[in-house]
C-alpha cells in the first residue's frame, strides 16, 4: 500500500522524535554515570536501546512502502539534570507521556487518510 504524503511526513517526523527520545535517554544515562546511582545510568541506556528500536522499526515500516526516509536534526539533549534522581525520571516520564501522544497521534493520522 502506498502511503499518502502527510502519513510519510508523520511517519518521517516520528522517527525523529523516537531518535530524539533515544539521544535524550543517553544523556540522561551519561548524567547518572558520574553519580553513585549506576543502576540508574544502566536502566537509562535500556530506555535509549528500546528508543532506538522504535525508530528502525517505523524506518523499516517506510521502506517496505517505498517511502522516501527523512532525517531530521536532533537537539543535543541535557547531560546535567537535578541533584535528586526523581527529578530525572519525572523528566523520563514527561517525555514518554508526549512520545505516546505523538504515535497517538500518528495513528488517528494513518486511520483518517
Amino acid at each position: 500500500m502506498k502511503l499518502t504524503p502527510s502519513v510519510e511526513d508523520a511517519i518521517n517526523a516520528q522517527i525523529r522524535n523516537e531518535l530524539q527520545s533515544h539521544y535524550n535517554y543517553l544523556g540522561m544515562s551519561a548524567h547518572f554515570d558520574t553519580t553513585p546511582y549506576k543502576g540508574f545510568a544502566s536502566w537509562f541506556r535500556n530506555q535509549a536501546a528500546e528508543e532506538y528500536g522504535h525508530a528502525t522499526k517505523l524506518l523499516d515500516y517506510l521502506r517496505e512502502r517505498n517511502g522516501t526516509l527523512k532525517l531530521y536534526a536532533l537537539e543535543a539533549p541535557p547531560m546535567h539534570f537535578g541533584t535528586a534522581p526523581v527529578e530525572t525520571f519525572e523528566l523520563a516520564l514527561t517525555q514518554e507521556e508526549t512520545v505516546t501522544q505523538q504515535i497517538t497521534d500518528l495513528y488517528e493520522l494513518s486511520q483518517k487518510e
